[in-house]
């Protein structure tokens, strides 16, 4: 019986436990069913069923890693968003539920995309759920990270979206002369979740996030720059009408929507996140 399913489960949710992990039968149960491409609920169902050598070290690996702090969703490679799973790893961000929000909404009130664009797409997430679900035509996704780009294109390519038509983009929007990578007056739609954690918050960061994730993905030390050279990117590759969703810090909204306003963009609202938090600016273009 020692060798049983339930009994490694219950060994790896009591060792996770003593490493202070958060919630360990839960953290045990989906390394476990990742692993064995089970359902949770077949954990119990075949909990007699038998691990072999090469699971069993396969499995202590992967615990091994969470006991170090490592992102679940780093140690499986796969995130659930918008109901799909997308492939992650250490050079993108975990997807969020604030950003998963976010696309809720832009899905419920953008009724006509064609052109869509993702400045610093990360998995690509975002875009990729706003084009299956707002049936464009064509998406841009860009990062300034080459191997984000990867994880992008390796999502993109999944058989559900393969009505849509991709384009990849390595992009750097706080460089000089930007503009010109990015065709005028062109997109119905953007958005973008740039850096906007402060440097003063770094350190407060829990330590799964700070440790792991891409720093340069999450850190703006220069967050009023950033966010201004982020706009006036933006700007001219919009066409009349054209709209850009952003995520931003909480507590900088209404600087964010005054530096929009001074770029140009009217009709500026600040949507709420789950927590009822301000978090997202939706911005026209006239």
């Amino acid at each position: 019986m020692s060798s049983t399913l339930l009994n490694y489960l219950n060994k790896a949710e009591n060792w996770l436990r003593e490493k202070n992990i958060a919630s360990p039968r839960l953290e045990a149960q989906v390394i476990f069913a990742h692993f064995l491409q089970l359902k949770r609920y077949e954990l119990f169902t075949q909990s007699d069923r038998p691990l072999n050598a090469d699971e069993v070290t396969a499995l202590r690996e992967l615990l091994t890693q969470k006991a170090r702090g490592v992102p679940t969703a780093y140690i499986l490679q796969s995130k659930e968003f918008y109901g799909v799973n997308f492939y992650v790893d250490a050079s993108v961000l975990i997807p969020r539920p604030e950003t998963e929000y976010l696309c809720e909404q832009i899905i419920q009130r953008e009724k006509s995309v064609d052109r869509i664009a993702d400045l610093g797409c990360g998995s690509g997430c975002i875009g990729i759920t706003l084009g299956k679900h707002l049936a464009a035509q064509e998406i841009v996704l860009a990062d300034i990270s080459a191997d984000a780009l990867s994880v992008a294109e390796k999502n993109a390519r999944q058989s559900d979206f393969s009505a849509i038509n991709f384009r990849f983009l390595e992009l750097d929007f706080t460089a000089e002369n930007v503009e010109s990578q990015l065709p005028n007056n062109y997109f119905d739609l953007i958005v973008s979740n740039p850096p906007y954690v402060l440097g003063e918050e770094w350190a407060s960061l829990d330590h799964s996030v700070r440790n792991f994730e891409p720093q340069k993905a999450l850190l703006a030390e220069k967050f009023s720059d950033l966010h201004e050279k982020l706009g006036r990117t933006v700007y001219p590759t919009l066409r009349s009408g054209g709209v850009f969703y952003v995520e931003t810090h909480p507590q900088k909204l209404a600087e964010v929507a005054r530096l929009m306003e001074n770029i140009g963009f009217t009709k500026i609202e600040i949507l709420n996140d789950l927590s009822a938090r301000p978090h997202f600016l939706r911005l026209e273009k006239l």
